[in-house]
């Protein structure tokens, strides 16, 4: 996947599906900093779909419950 996304946005930096794409890889790799710039830039291109914003908000959330469960664990 991450090759193909990189193909695409080499390809065309405005395809706002494949900076998606790339955010949804860097997500899952744990790399949430990069995800959300990745889905930013995607809802930069195109501000009418939603399930960017949503994806970005995805984010914080995950982001703070893996912050949850690590403060559990040190308990």
């Amino acid at each position: 996947g991450r090759a193909y996304a990189e193909q695409a946005i080499a390809t065309n930096s405005n395809d706002a599906e494949a900076h998606y794409l790339m955010g949804l890889i860097e997500r899952y790799y744990g790399n949430y900093a990069a995800s959300t710039a990745c889905f930013q830039r995607a809802r930069a291109i195109d501000p009418k779909r939603g399930k960017y914003a949503e994806a970005i908000n995805d984010n914080v959330t995950i982001q703070r419950s893996n912050i949850a469960a690590s403060q559990q664990n040190r308990m």
